[in-house]
């Protein structure tokens, strides 16, 4: 039991830490380069991910409730979004770290 609560507490930190990184990315980032372009898209791709996830995950919460057993494409459909939303989050972070470092905000060796 205390794992399904780890992992709602995990989602729910990784879906904030999405959209805190996304509003810094907005107010940070230039957009006038091609790897601030290539953030700021990112960051709306990122929006839309998050959206199609909640919605995913939601639809395979209530088709638990209805049906005994769900097929497997409905577990595969939320595994991936919740993948796809750390994965989006991890390369959002990269590239604005890297378009940080090469503006001289942030040093990395």
């Amino acid at each position: 039991m205390w794992l399904w609560n780890f992992q709602g507490i995990f989602i729910f930190i990784s879906w904030i830490l999405n959209l805190i990184i996304i509003h810094w990315n907005d107010k940070i980032i230039q957009k006038t380069n091609s790897i601030g372009k290539r953030i700021n898209r990112l960051c709306y791709y990122e929006l839309v991910f998050i959206i199609v996830s909640m919605g995913n995950n939601i639809f395979y919460i209530l088709t638990l409730g209805y049906l005994p057993s769900p097929s497997l494409l409905f577990f595969i459909l939320v595994l991936v979004s919740l993948i796809g939303m750390g994965a989006f989050g991890t390369f959002l972070a990269f590239f604005s770290l890297k378009h940080l470092n090469e503006r001289g905000v942030i040093k990395f060796v």
